[in-house]
């Protein structure tokens, strides 16, 4: 139970420095004016906070947060082709059978 706790806490974490970020957005012009979205100036208070400047994060978040990636990687290519239309056989064939009749 204690790993599954260490796990909430540390999503928690992330989305405490994504919401920083979106009032850092809000309230500074200067992030409006160039486009920097709220989860690059996240990742940047992230960055700041952790290890390699500030060393305020404890070693389990940096742990848990080392194997998000992984799992996460997969729902990104899970949902890649969502909303795109399955072509038919022949199209497949047209377009892939030469991949498969090499020598």
């Amino acid at each position: 139970m204690a790993n599954l706790l260490s796990v909430f806490f540390s999503i928690c974490v992330l989305c405490v420095f994504l919401l920083a970020g979106k009032v850092l957005r809000v309230k500074v012009k200067l992030f409006q004016r160039i486009y920097l979205p709220a989860s690059i100036i996240g990742g940047f208070l992230g960055l700041v906070a952790g290890p390699f400047i500030l060393d305020l994060l404890p070693a389990e978040i940096m742990v848990t947060w080392q194997q998000i990636p992984g799992i996460l990687i997969n729902l990104v290519f899970a949902t890649l082709f969502l909303g795109v239309a399955i072509p038919g056989v022949r199209m497949l064939w047209k377009q892939g059978g030469s991949q498969l009749c090499t020598e």
